[in-house]
C-alpha cells in the first residue's frame, strides 16, 4: 500500500483522519453525519481522490457558534443583521 507523501500515512489512515477530524469537528448536524457519510474515494489521472460531498442544506449550518456563508471564492463570517437575512432563504425554501 503507498504511503501518502510527506506524511507518512496509508491512504487509509489519511482517510480515516479526515473522518476523525470532521466528526470530533463543532460542525453542526445534520451537515456533519451527512459529509461524513458521503465521502468516497475517486480516481482521477490515476490519483485517488478524497471528494467530501456537501449536499444542500435545510437550514443554517454552524461551527460551533460562527455561521460562514461563500462570497465567490472567499468564506466570510456572518454576523448579526447577515445571520437573520440568510436565515429567511432557508424559511423560505421549506
Amino acid at each position: 500500500m503507498k504511503k501518502i507523501a510527506l506524511l507518512q500515512y496509508t491512504f487509509d489512515q489519511y482517510v480515516n483522519k479526515i473522518l476523525d477530524a470532521i466528526s470530533k469537528s463543532e460542525l453542526s448536524e445534520p451537515l456533519k453525519s451527512q459529509v461524513l457519510s458521503q465521502l468516497d474515494i475517486v480516481e482521477y489521472k490515476g490519483l485517488s481522490v478524497i471528494r467530501l460531498t456537501v449536499p444542500k442544506q435545510q437550514e443554517l449550518s454552524f461551527v460551533g457558534s460562527e455561521c460562514f456563508i461563500r462570497e465567490n471564492s472567499n468564506t466570510i463570517e456572518m454576523k448579526g443583521p447577515k445571520v437573520v437575512a440568510i436565515s429567511k432563504l432557508f424559511s423560505n425554501t421549506k
